[in-house]
């Protein structure tokens, strides 16, 4: 039986359905397509993701290394100075981060050390010798991800005697006479300014805490209120210091620690009004690393050398380097070379005395026959070691640097006094240096008249002791005692300083120390005779062994005319064995692919 034929309206039909159906097949195939290739994209976007997170924790362990490598080396600078023993040391001590691997930990430190000039920055211009530093921080995470990073830095050791005034606690001044200090002030402590009658200051001052504008000793002294000081701005014009760190609070207590938006204001009001020459850790200011490996009492920068230090220390220890040695022991004097040996001097170069004079701030009253009543020491008739510059001659300088040291008085002695605090250094007939020196001892150190002051003989000169005394040209050894001293004159002092001094105990307390206008410190009457050092005063310690309080009666106060010895920017110009301070900075990275 034949087949009906199909009508050309159902054969469309049919067309259409299969091509419905091909359709349909295409439509499902691409949308697998899709969804393969959206899988196929997510799980490379997942890799990527993991690789970059594994890459980028990779390198915050590697930034991480490099970090840390700069603290070390920081915490390792003896006497300011880096030195590849240290950035060896540094280098042997990775850090530890979990799932992190340090497959390169190094670093290439110059071999040579080059002065310049800091060019920016709280000590912007100063003079620093520098040591430039590469590190390399490679580290293997997870995955094997791996990332490197290059830090380049720069170790800078700033002598120390290009500051005007350097302390390392707290900084109190609060001068009657106007007192004008020509240089730059810092302070790794907090710093605290009055005046009675006008503080004058020429250079920059930063503070690695804050600044209050009062006196730190006997708070609410009606004479400290904030006024009579005043900075130099950059046109040479002056304004007076009216705001300190907590002016931009709800109180004014120097007890409490400003918050971030007082900082903020304090940092924008130095901006704006004292052309940023007042900085203080609001400003970024950090402490000025001493000139002592870490840990270390600076004080012992002025201890006898036992021998059996650290290299690092010895390094850095007058004693230990000294090319000449004066020791009292009992009261049998001594003059060593470098070596050991004894030295000859010229007749009368270097001698030691018994009851030379009266110091009147050693005790803290006295019958007025030089027998004190209740006395901080047991007798303020000093036994002296005394230098006479005048007869030395060139041969005797040495190496540049003199120490001088002493031991108890035996009991049976001349005084018979078992108290070693009687001992103390003077030093006459400076007037005119014939080579560069600095005199060091563990000791009090009194200098006697002008020093390093005749024209055109200047030569680099400095001191470091345990405290130091100015005498006038006019003192008079037999005149001394109870207020009895002659009226001072006009002296002048040309040499950095490096001596401790007697702080105020806390904010509020009675007992003044003295401040940096008694540094150094004074026994006459001077009654507004202009005082006038140039140089540099620098103070890391408290006095140990003169101990004295210091409560104003026994002397007249000088007028002060303290300048900053520009001749110290130049590294040439410096006085023998400067110590140096430090600080490691950053200046780049880059990372490695």
């Amino acid at each position: 039986m034949k087949r009906a034929p199909t009508s050309p309206t159902a054969q469309g039909r049919l067309d259409e359905g299969g091509f419905a159906l091909v359709a349909v097949l295409i439509l499902l195939i691409a949308m697998m397509g899709l969804a393969a290739a959206m899988q196929l994209a997510g799980r490379t976007e997942i890799r990527i993701g993991t690789n970059h997170y594994v890459g980028t924790q990779a390198y915050y362990a590697a930034e991480a290394g490099a970090e840390r490598f700069l603290a070390l080396v920081s915490e390792k600078m003896a006497n300011g100075n880096l030195t590849p023993e240290m950035v060896a040391e540094a280098a042997a001590a990775p850090p530890t981060i979990p799932g992190y691997t340090f497959v390169e930990y190094s670093a290439v430190l110059a071999p040579s050390v080059v002065a310049r000039q800091i060019p920016q920055g709280p000590f912007a211009g100063l003079t620093s010798l520098d040591r430039d530093l590469t590190v390399t921080s490679s580290v293997e995470g997870p995955n094997g991800a791996r990332a490197t990073v290059i830090m380049d830095a720069r170790a800078q050791a700033i002598p120390i005697f290009q500051f005007a005034a350097f302390y390392e606690e707290d900084l109190e001044n609060f001068p009657g006479p106007r007192m004008d200090i020509r240089g730059r002030v810092h302070t790794n402590g907090d710093l605290w300014i009055d005046s009675i009658t006008g503080l004058y200051l020429w250079g920059m001052v930063t503070t690695a805490k804050d600044i209050h504008i009062e006196a730190k000793a006997s708070g609410g002294d009606p004479a400290s209120d904030g006024r009579d000081v005043y900075i130099r701005l950059n046109d040479g014009t002056w304004v007076e210091v009216l705001q300190d760190s907590h002016a931009f609070g709800a109180d004014h207590d120097p007890l409490t620690f400003p918050t971030p938006a007082q900082d903020q204001a304090f940092d924008d009001w130095s901006k704006s009004t004292w052309d940023h020459n007042i900085q203080t850790r609001a400003s970024g200011v950090r402490p000025l690393k001493l000139p002592i490996p870490e840990g270390v009492d600076p004080y012992e920068l002025v201890q006898p050398c036992t021998g059996a230090e650290p290299a690092s220390l010895a390094a850095v220890k007058y004693a230990c380097n000294a090319g000449l040695q004066v020791r009292v022991q009992g009261t049998a004097l001594e003059v060593l070379n470098a070596g050991g040996a004894p030295q000859a001097m010229p007749p009368g170069a270097v001698t030691y005395g018994i009851n030379k004079f009266y110091d009147d701030r050693e005790q803290s009253s006295s019958a007025g026959n030089g027998d004190p009543i209740g006395a901080t020491n047991s007798n303020s008739d000093r036994e002296v070691i005394e230098i006479d510059l005048n007869v030395f001659d060139v041969a005797d300088y040495q190496n540049g640097l003199i120490y001088v040291t002493a031991d108890k008085t035996n009991p049976g002695g001349p005084d018979a006094v078992a108290d070693e605090q009687q001992y103390t250094v003077r030093v006459r007939g400076g007037q005119m240096l014939k080579a560069p020196l600095t005199i060091a001892t563990d000791l009090p150190l009194f200098v006697l008249g002008d020093y390093n002051n005749v024209p055109g003989q200047w030569q680099p000169a400095s001191f470091a002791s345990d405290a130091i005394t100015i005498l006038s040209n006019n003192w008079s050894d037999g005149a001394a005692g109870e207020g009895a001293e002659p009226p001072a004159t006009e002296t002048e002092v040309q040499a950095a300083i490096l001596a401790g001094h007697s702080p105020t105990p806390f904010f509020g307390s009675p007992d003044g120390g003295g401040w940096l206008n008694n540094f150094p410190r004074f026994l006459e009457g001077w009654g507004g005779v202009k005082a006038t050092i140039n140089g540099s005063l620098v103070s890391l310690w408290f006095a140990q062994k003169a101990v004295g309080a210091y409560d104003g009666h026994y002397y007249g106060a000088p007028n002060r005319d303290w300048y900053f010895d520009q001749r110290f920017t130049d590294p040439a110009n410096l006085p023998p064995f400067t110590p140096v301070v430090g600080q490691v900075l950053r200046m780049g990275f880059a990372r490695r692919y």
